[in-house]
This record gives structure tokens, sequence and C-alpha cells, in this order.
């Protein structure tokens, strides 16, 4: 969901972007989960370990002058669901082996979520003349298991993370629709998802945020 943003970015600064995704396929392992699982992408989880690994020696190839790792844990109310522990422990881990791999991580903090059964996007469909009642406020948003494993692992291991929240939350107010001159953007596809044209406008605030570790284009 970050790709638009990369893309703009990229375009407006001259830098060159290299992309390499996989569906349901996150950059750290994921061992509590059985290595024949097959995910929403349709790959194994096997299979995502042998993409991950193929990944990491493509990328140190490039000779890039910084990887940003991006994944996405959707929590559940599943007992498999992943513990706060394993994925910090994952994290640090892949975090690790890019620093051996000689690259240097920078990442991103991700973004607020909202739990899968969002009551905030529902609220788009049955308030559409009060859209402004849709709004939350940043306060009620916590930090996801994600945020928090984000923050220990990067911390564990002197890995630069990049402040987000303020790109979807003000002060006081978490915003559904952003309005730039006569249009509303939708910010949200769902709970943990922005939207391909929101990210697009994020693409100068990720070139910001991101050119303390970057030399100067």
């Amino acid at each position: 969901m970050w790709i638009p943003a990369f893309d703009t970015w990229g375009f407006q600064s001259h830098w060159k972007v290299l992309t390499l995704t996989h569906s349901g396929c996150p950059p750290w392992k994921r061992p509590w989960l059985p290595g024949s699982k097959r995910l929403p992408g349709g790959v194994t989880v096997a299979g995502c370990e042998t993409w991950r690994q193929a990944v990491l020696k493509s990328a140190k190839s490039f000779n890039p002058l910084i990887v940003v790792p991006v994944g996405l844990s959707v929590a559940t109310t599943s007992p498999n669901s992943v513990t706060q522990t394993q994925l910090t422990v994952a994290l640090k881990s892949a975090l690790t082996e890019i620093k051996r791999a000689g690259l240097k991580p920078v990442t991103l903090d991700p973004m607020p979520s909202f739990p899968l059964a969002s009551g905030p996007l529902d609220c788009l469909f049955t308030r559409s003349n009060s859209l402004t009642s849709c709004e939350v406020s940043t306060s009620s948003l916590g930090l996801s298991k994600l945020n928090t494993a984000y923050a220990a692992a990067t911390r564990a291991t002197s890995v630069p993370l990049t402040a987000t929240r303020s790109m979807f939350c003000g002060p006081s107010k978490c915003p559904l629709l952003v309005k730039l001159g006569t249009t509303n953007y939708l910010v949200y596809q769902d709970g943990y998802h922005m939207t391909h044209q929101y990210s697009q406008i994020l693409g100068t605030a990720l070139g910001t945020a991101l050119a303390p570790y970057l030399p100067k284009n």
C-alpha cells in the first residue's frame, strides 16, 4: 500500500525505487505458522520464506542506499494469533538479517489501523450526509501489536523508525476523508490499508521523512 507513495516520491525527486513484494509475505519469518499453511495470496508460509531469502539476495546485488521493509500483521481474535513477543522477535531477526547482508534498513512506523469489522469505515456508508461524524479521535487509536513490535525491534537493532502517524492523524482527529482542492480523498481502503489515491498523495511527505537517511539528490 506504500508503493504509490514511493513511486510518487521517486518520480518527484529522481530517485530510482525498486519494489520487491509478494502478496501475503511480510519481510519477517513466521515460525508460529506451519510451513504448509496456504495464505490468501496463494503462497504457503514455506514459499514466503523462500521468497524472502531470494529478495534479501537480490537487494544485496542492487547495492541500494536504503532498504525499507514493510509488512502487515492483522489483529484477530483467533487463539492462533501471533503474540506480541513473537512478532517483535521476528521483526528484530529480519532487521538483523538485513544489516548482516550489508544493507541499511530504515523502517516506517505502521499506519494507524482499525479492527477488520471496522465501525468507522461502515460509518461512511451509513452516514453519508454527515461524514465528519465518522472521524476518529487521535487519542482513541492506540498502538497495535505491529506498532509496538516495530518500536521494540528498531530500538534493539539501532535501526531508524520513521514516524508516519502525522500523515494520517491530526492533534485531535484521524479523518477518513481528506479534502484537497474540491476533491475528497478516502484515506482507508479497509481497516489496515490506505487507498491507492491517498498513498500517491503521501509521496512528498514520505520523501521528507526519509530525507535524513539519504544523500542530497
